[in-house]
């Protein structure tokens, strides 16, 4: 059998595209890269190593490894099957931080100064005069940030955002246990005493059974008038029809979704339409930049080293436990 390593990409990038035909070559390796499913099938299946989306892939791929999963969450994934299979797993964790954090900074600032009642104006062609402004601007300055998720997302975002000089940044993880960036850290256990206190709530958790409803009809009921949530994890975290309550009666300021319990949202959700709600179609961290797909494609060539090597895939992952 041929020792061969398919890439599956829709988007891809020459500079990281050789960088993993180099590290293929090293050691022995072949590296082939198609667009998509149907594109990859008939190539699949004298492949040892794989990087892609989807258990789809490795229906045509039986003599398969290794396969690290081009994104960072992994729910959706049969961990009995891999198991069953002797196939090792990573992921992408990692590489979409710094797109993310700067997703959630521009829907943060964009909704604390009114940049989507600007752009209502302007569509109208009407200027939205000083005296017109029935609510202050609000700042990241001086803001009060609870982040939901210490990892790579959240640690990177509270990196970013400090710059801005936030009156605290919290996070909040499942052991409690100190993270860089962060002001301090506190267990889940503790969540509802610092709800009560967040200007600016941010959800960068794993799908996994720990959290879903994380943000329940009861916790939401917690926050502030002035609270804007922002969820860029997955969807499962939040209870979206407690949420939509919560926004259409102003008992909260507003909420910006990137992520959904059922994706793509339906045209018939009443998300769409539901006040002071700004929804994003689950772009915030995917490989729409460049600097995203080539961290994406140095983070695969660090572990083919690795596996290379005879060495743990720096990488791996526990599909049971979700991350």
């Amino acid at each position: 059998m041929s020792k061969k390593i398919v890439v599956v990409k829709a988007k891809r990038d020459e500079i990281a595209m050789n960088l993993v035909h180099e590290t293929a070559a090293k050691y022995g390796y072949t590296a082939e890269f198609y667009g998509d499913l149907e594109e990859a099938k008939p190539h699949l299946e004298d492949a040892e190593i794989i990087h892609g989306m989807g258990m789809g892939l490795l229906k045509y791929a039986p003599n398969a490894k290794w396969y690290c999963i081009a994104s960072a969450g992994v729910n959706g994934y049969d961990a009995d099957y891999f198991d069953e299979r002797g196939v090792l797993v990573s992921n992408s964790a990692g590489t979409y931080g710094t797109t993310i954090a700067e997703h959630i900074i521009m829907m943060a600032t964009m909704i604390m100064r009114h940049m989507f009642e600007f752009e209502d104006c302007r569509k109208q062609g009407k200027w939205l005069g000083h005296q017109e402004i029935t609510t202050d601007f609000r700042t990241l300055c001086g803001s009060r940030i609870l982040v939901l998720g210490t990892g790579n997302l959240g640690a990177t975002f509270a990196g970013r955002v400090r710059g801005f000089e936030p009156e605290s940044i919290v996070g909040v993880s499942r052991s409690g246990r100190p993270v860089s960036d962060f002001d301090r850290v506190i267990s889940m256990d503790d969540l509802e005493k610092e709800l009560p206190n967040a200007d600016l709530i941010v959800m960068c958790l794993p799908g996994t059974l720990e959290t879903e409803n994380v943000l329940s009809r009861e916790r939401i009921a917690l926050l502030s008038k002035d609270a804007i949530v922002i969820n860029v994890g997955r969807g499962t975290a939040i209870d979206e029809d407690a949420l939509a309550e919560a926004l259409e009666s102003d008992r909260i300021y507003a909420a910006a979704l990137d992520v959904f319990r059922e994706e793509p949202l339906p045209e018939t959700s009443p998300l769409w339409k539901t006040k002071n709600l700004y929804i994003t179609p689950h772009v915030s961290g995917q490989e729409t930049a460049h600097i995203t797909r080539e961290l994406n494609m140095r983070m695969f060539c660090e572990d083919i080293e690795n596996y290379c090597n005879g060495k743990p895939l720096k990488y791996a992952v526990d599909l049971h436990r979700g991350y």
